[in-house]
């Protein structure tokens, strides 16, 4: 990492891919539950 130590790359790489993370995982709960349940009415 060609960046200074004062300022911290991999902190703020971290808190960044966290907060991704948490905004996918939630996202993709709100797709997939539905879904699931639409693939169970259809398949009954």
């Amino acid at each position: 990492m060609g960046l200074s130590p004062s300022f911290s790359p991999k902190l703020l790489e971290v808190t960044v891919s966290h907060q991704l993370l948490l905004y996918v995982g939630m996202s993709g709960l709100e797709i997939h539950a539905p879904s699931r349940n639409l693939m169970r009415k259809a398949k009954k």
